[in-house]
């Protein structure tokens, strides 16, 4: 059992064993606190649970919405997620996808600390030479080995994958354990495989990944999902193993967005954003990392059980946020910084990322 308190916003309380419960705690390692009592949400990993028995569903027989004694129920082929009308309480499979786990997890986490002005974006951060830096992406775009890039030259950690912006032009941390894939290892060097066999699968992805995105054929497409899937190495690092000279901001003033975005470019390169441009692209990312799906089931919610509630909530955090990127756009210096398409950075390609950020 694992307790965690985030910002004095909301405890949680996890249990259990497997995928889940280990993504979970690398996501909330920094936070964990043993005092905490009485969590506002539970979230319990069992093993070996069957989906429950019920009258209706929404979807196919693998995948699917229902409801269960009060509790909201998520199937995703044959493994049960259930969550409680108030959403205090998760209850899964060990086998279920830990995405969806993590992504209801959140939800409650925004919710709170929206109530305090602050927003998560899908994002990056370091702090260097005193200088506060987000850098807001979608995904695959360029988040980690940006943040990589800057701790190597003696940066200071804010997040990898979320951030929390807002309240005064502040940021909060979300110190979630360094997510390395296996581009992130072929980018930078000097990090170290968890094992040899995670070399090995690292190397094979590498190389699949450099023959499937240069063609465009049904049998490469077939070949990336099998990468993606069997075949890529992804693990999971605390800060202090990879970067024992860097330290954990939790919360400092915000001095620059650095919207990344990609290009057909073999240059990386700069270009000047509107403010309502970068709020745009704020709530665009949200959108489709996160808010979808939330949506999703808020309306799944409502067509079950005729309950608006849920989905009053998310739409009340979507124009929320909207508020907070606005006032941030405004006010804090940005840029949209475009990065190559390829994954694998060279040498030259950081040195001149770090470059335009930092003049």
């Amino acid at each position: 059992m694992n307790m965690y308190n985030i910002y004095n916003q909301i405890t949680i309380k996890v249990e259990g064993e497997g995928p889940a419960v280990n993504q979970l705690k690398s996501t909330l390692r920094a936070f964990e606190n043993i005092e905490v009592q009485n969590p506002d949400l539970t979230i319990s990993i069992l093993s070996n649970y069957n989906p429950p028995v019920t009258a209706q569903i929404l979807g196919s027989p693998e995948e699917y919405y229902s409801t269960n004694d009060g509790e909201f129920v998520f199937v995703k082929y044959g493994d049960p997620i259930m969550i409680n009308n108030d959403f205090t309480r998760i209850r899964a499979s060990s086998t279920a996808p830990p995405n969806f786990i993590r992504l209801i997890m959140e939800w409650r986490v925004r919710h709170e600390l929206l109530n305090e002005g602050f927003s998560m974006i899908h994002a990056s951060g370091v702090k260097y030479n005193e200088e506060s830096i987000a850098f807001p992406a979608w995904r695959h775009t360029g988040k980690t080995n940006t943040m990589l890039t800057f701790l190597e030259r003696g940066a200071h950690f804010l997040a990898d994958d979320r951030l929390f912006i807002g309240s005064e032009n502040m940021v909060r941390g979300y110190p979630t354990d360094l997510h390395i894939l296996s581009y992130n290892y072929d980018s930078f060097p000097e990090l170290t495989y968890r094992s040899p066999l995670s070399k090995i699968r690292g190397k094979v992805s590498n190389t699949l990944d450099r023959f499937t995105s240069q063609n465009s054929s049904i049998f490469s497409k077939g070949m990336n999902l099998a990468n993606e899937v069997f075949v890529a190495e992804d693990d999971w690092f605390a800060l202090e193993e990879v970067f024992p000279e860097s330290s954990t901001i939790y919360e400092t003033d915000l001095n620059k967005i650095v919207l990344l975005r990609t290009t057909t470019s073999d240059e990386p390169y700069i270009l000047p954003i509107e403010g309502s441009e970068l709020t745009d692209a704020l709530c665009a990312i949200n959108y489709y990392e996160w808010d979808r799906t939330l949506l999703e089931i808020g309306l799944n919610i409502r067509a079950l059980t005729g309950d608006t509630a849920f989905e009053k909530s998310v739409r009340d955090v979507l124009r929320k946020q909207q508020k907070v990127f606005k006032s941030i756009s405004d006010s804090v210096p940005i840029q949209m910084l475009c990065v190559p398409r390829e994954e694998h950075w060279k040498p030259k390609t950081k040195q001149k990322i770090f470059e335009y950020v930092t003049e």
